[in-house]
């Protein structure tokens, strides 16, 4: 059997260029052999770029103060008459820096335990941007606001370079206080930036890698407009030489706010909105509400009885939207508006392990009718027209 840890600690040596020329060979090897080593070199060598361009850090003025304090007070502790013989001067010099180093290393271990915290100087002004492919220094400012650090979801383009989340489905970008990535359909991140805001509002934006056409240290600036309530964002690009970038982020987003492991919008605005999965195609459904009304389900549904993709969507009244929790809703009464694309009857089994289709069920409206009219104890009336908040709906059994 392969000892994988003796590989991966290899492949983090690599990212410092430590190897030897027999363990660098020993390593290629086995990389092309094996995917996980190989996709976790990856990801070694990412984070180790990402870890280069941290922005340079000036330290707190009272820690250059009392550095310079302690020079002077050594200085003059070690201070002798002008005239000496170089044996003198090299013995006195290593003197006062064995001296010094250990006393600075005395005062940063007091400095740590004994200072109160202080605010972090940042360098300004920022970069400015530039189309040359030297690499950028990341933008130095305040961290993305609260209101912006979430996943969000727009209409799928064709964009060069870049893969939808879900194809056909969404375009999904995340932001957090110092990040920007866009998710493709494996999960990988795609245009992966540094972010921060600069004293404007201006959100600066440098990438971190190469990564879908865009280079590594490109420079971009952005400004993202927010709804009242917070749930839509349009971002419009000021300046990028990343051209795929800039309009992947000139669009509208959509926060999510899901409670369950999906990508449904959770509480909305009063507004018009697009759904995600039904029929696999953004906005195949458009649907209408007012406040106090949640996006509680929109996804995929799978199973073994389903042969194709199959989207669920679910509009819950707020108040009802406030008790679900990663399960959905809790036991008891549910308040909610059900559109599912494949509807069709399903029946526990015996040894209550999975719900099959019964035999000959299909998803008609008129074969569930039948299926309905058929079940023992059910009593069929005839249809009655029904009126919903003035919208005519269709008769039901």
């Amino acid at each position: 059997m392969t000892d994988h840890s003796e590989f991966l600690l290899l492949a983090a040596a690599a990212v410092d260029g430590s190897l030897s020329p027999v363990e660098a060979a020993r390593l290629e090897t086995h990389l092309t052999t094996c995917p996980t080593c190989r996709s976790a070199a990856q990801h070694l060598r990412e984070d180790a770029g990402r870890l280069r361009t941290l922005p340079p850090v000036a330290p707190p003025a009272w820690i250059r103060a009392e550095f310079a304090t302690e020079i002077g007070r050594l200085e003059r502790r070690h201070s002798r008459p002008a005239v000496r013989s170089t044996s003198q001067l090299r013995l006195g010099g290593a003197f006062i820096l064995l001296a010094l180093i250990t006393a600075l290393l005395v005062l940063v271990i007091a400095l740590v335990g004994t200072q109160p915290p202080k605010p972090i100087a940042v360098a300004t002004p920022f970069p400015s941007p530039t189309r040359s492919a030297s690499p950028e220094l990341p933008p130095a400012g305040a961290p993305i606001p609260v209101a912006l650090q979430s996943k969000w979801v727009g209409e799928p383009r064709q964009i060069s370079g870049l893969q939808a989340a879900e194809e056909g489905i969404s375009l999904r970008m995340e932001m957090s206080a110092t990040e920007l990535w866009f998710s493709n359909v494996l999960g990988a991140r795609q245009y992966d930036s540094s972010a921060a805001v600069d004293p404007s509002g201006t959100v600066q934006l440098v990438s971190l890698l190469d990564s879908a056409g865009c280079k590594s240290g490109a420079l971009g600036q952005y400004t993202f407009a927010a709804s009242t309530g917070g749930t839509r964002i349009t971002g419009r690009a000021i300046n990028d030489p990343c051209h795929a970038r800039a309009d992947a982020l000139s669009a509208e987003f959509l926060r999510v706010g899901c409670k369950r492991a999906q990508d449904c919008l959770g509480d909305l605005e009063a507004g018009t909105y697009p759904s995600q999965y039904l029929l696999g195609t953004w906005g195949w459904l458009k649907y209408t509400v007012p406040d106090g009304w949640a996006n509680s389900a929109d996804n995929e549904v799978t199973g073994q009885v389903l042969t194709a993709r199959v989207g669920s969507f679910s509009l819950t009244p707020s108040a009802d939207f406030a008790r679900e929790d990663v399960s959905g809703p809790p036991p008891g009464t549910v308040h909610e508006v059900d559109v599912v694309e494949w509807p069709m009857p399903l029946v526990q089994n015996k040894d209550c392990t999975n719900q099959v289709a019964p035999s000959g069920a299909a998803s008609t409206i008129e074969s569930l009718a039948a299926y309905l009219r058929g079940l023992p104890g059910i009593r069929a009336t005839p249809p009655r027209s029904t009126t919903i908040t003035a919208t005519r709906a269709c008769g039901s059994t």
